[in-house]
């Protein structure tokens, strides 16, 4: 798996994460005042409130897919984990899981079927 795709599939597995806190309305249990807490497998998780930024580079040496720039609205706050997916923290859902050396702390070669069961069997 190249370079690219891993952090695809890291970022989706983020980006997952995310979404399946997308709806959360009450405080998360061991919250502190900085809107950050650790879950219940260790991914400390920050709070990213309502807001508008920009997105994407038109710079040529940059990636097709972060063109052009584009204004994201953040309609409803979510937590965020601080960094992808570790492979010790995704191994504590599946055991067997190889993962590329290469990438080393972050799991890969996770498909979008085994991400989604992660979030929903690790993250509601």
């Amino acid at each position: 798996m190249g370079k690219r795709a891993w952090f695809f599939i890291s970022s989706l597995v983020t980006g997952l994460i995310l979404s399946s806190f997308g709806t959360v309305t009450s405080i998360a249990s061991g919250q502190n005042d900085a809107g950050t807490y650790t879950n219940s497998i260790g991914m400390k998780m920050f709070r990213i409130e309502l807001g508008i930024f920009e997105m994407g580079s038109n710079l040529p040496r940059d990636h097709w897919d972060e063109k052009p720039i584009h204004m994201v609205r953040i309609s409803n706050p979510f937590f965020m984990s601080e960094t992808e997916v570790t492979i010790e923290q995704y191994r504590q859902f599946k055991v067997d899981i190889e993962g590329d050396p290469r990438f080393s702390p972050y799991v890969s070669g996770v498909s979008w079927y085994e991400a989604m069961k992660f979030v929903n069997g690790k993250m509601q």
